[in-house]
């Protein structure tokens, strides 16, 4: 339990100062606010039902500092993810390295079943080139814990996280990505369950972007057989103010 309390302190005191400093900020120009509409069908293949969901995303981004939080509903489920990143060290070189910290916490209810909370504390760097070329990772820990109704007391593990992102800028206004990650901005699995994601960006008129992503979730993929246990196609709509 010393452990859990610990761990929850550390991403209140990040979260605590990200806040602060943001507060701080509030007048500087490089500040933008962004809000994100998403549209997301989930496909059968496991052990999750196919659904479609609905999610609206708030953004704030400055020079140093990345926060954003998300609420999705289906039919079945509610989740709001909030995240947190800042990056105090920038070299910039031929490309710009960026290195900072990340605290990220996911809550999700899933009618008359079970009710989660996933936590994770990483480290981030990021890349990015003049010739468009972009390399994002986030690693730490993340603590799940489960609350599953009608049954006494909750699962709970610690575990490893990590985000591998590649991003390719081919015009002005279009790219395209691809990440290797351990989660996914709403499913937080064992780390043994790798998530597969494959995206395009389109700037559709100025402050406006669309993105289209594909997700495969892969189960025991190191351990036993693996298998496709769930997959998705996401659309997104962003608008910065």
């Amino acid at each position: 339990m010393s452990i859990k309390r610990t761990f929850l302190s550390l991403l209140l005191a990040l979260c605590t100062s990200l806040c602060v400093f943001a507060q701080e900020d509030s007048g500087r120009s490089d500040m933008s606010h962004s809000i994100e509409v998403q549209a997301a069908q989930y496909f059968a293949s496991g052990v999750e039902d196919a659904v479609s969901s609905l999610g609206v995303a708030y953004y704030l981004d400055t020079n140093r500092l990345n926060f954003r939080t998300t609420f999705q509903l289906a039919y079945n489920s509610i989740d709001l993810t909030s995240r947190a990143a800042y990056y105090p060290f920038e070299i910039n070189a031929k490309s710009t390295h960026r290195f900072g910290a990340g605290a990220l916490i996911h809550l999700e209810h899933y009618y008359d079943t079970f009710f989660a909370t996933d936590v994770l504390l990483s480290l981030c760097y990021d890349l990015i080139t003049a010739k468009g070329f972009c390399f994002f990772f986030d690693g730490g820990a993340s603590y799940n814990n489960s609350v599953i109704y009608g049954l006494e007391g909750s699962l709970s593990q610690f575990s490893f996280a990590f985000d591998i992102t590649l991003l390719q800028k081919l015009t002005d206004r279009f790219s395209v990505y691809a990440s290797f990650a351990s989660h996914d901005e709403f499913r937080y699995p064992f780390f043994i369950t790798p998530n597969y994601k494959l995206g395009v960006s389109f700037d559709i008129m100025p402050k406006h972007n669309l993105k289209i992503e594909t997700l495969v979730r892969c189960r025991d993929q190191f351990t036993t057989a693996p298998y496709v246990d769930n997959l998705y196609l996401k659309l997104y709509w962003k608008i910065t103010l």
